[in-house]
């Protein structure tokens, strides 16, 4: 988060747990724990607002509320998730200003290369999803290379990856964040 500061609530400590697999792959075998982050404007050091870190418990919470939107994603269909996305670049392009304002406060940057490179990018990201999302989500077949499977057929799938979670750098937030695509 632009012009984020971890408050001084910091403490650091060692967990004596094994670390967890299969849907639980946060634990390790050092854990920070901050209790909120303040985010400031950087060019005028106003508080713009204090988060609430989330513990494991609220991060395992929002990994099962994601898997479970992801699914309901997946049975909408090609189509209808198109649509969702055709309206969210309309109300990205209608509120493009407020936008930018606000990536200018949280992050510093000038207004016009806020519009530029963030809000213009991932409305042209939206539109080439729009545009192209039927052609590559679509099955393609597969040729086998070999003459002992050369009457079988193969096809090359698109599957979702599953909850995915993006570490990124304060500097581009609404361009990276668009980085998890939701195709």
């Amino acid at each position: 988060m632009a012009g984020a500061n971890f408050s001084p609530t910091l403490s650091i400590k060692k967990s004596t747990a094994r670390p967890r697999t299969r849907g639980h792959d946060m634990a390790s075998d050092l854990q920070l724990a901050w209790r909120e982050i303040v985010s400031l404007n950087p060019a005028t050091g106003e508080v713009l607002r204090v988060l609430e870190c989330a513990n494991v418990a609220g991060v395992c919470d929002a990994v099962t509320r994601a898997r479970a939107a992801q699914n309901a994603w997946s049975e909408l269909g090609v189509g209808r998730r198109v649509a969702v996305i055709r309206e969210f670049q309309s109300k990205l392009h209608a509120r493009k200003s407020e936008i930018a304002a606000a990536i200018t406060r949280e992050a510093g940057k000038p207004l016009a290369e806020a519009i530029t490179t963030e809000v213009l990018v991932v409305l042209d990201a939206a539109r080439f999803l729009i545009e192209n999302t039927g052609r590559l989500l679509r099955d393609e077949p597969v040729p086998h290379g070999n003459l002992a499977t050369k009457l079988k057929r193969g096809r090359l799938l698109r599957e979702p990856y599953g909850v995915i979670g993006i570490i990124s750098p304060w500097n581009y937030p609404v361009q990276l964040g668009q980085l998890g695509k939701p195709f």
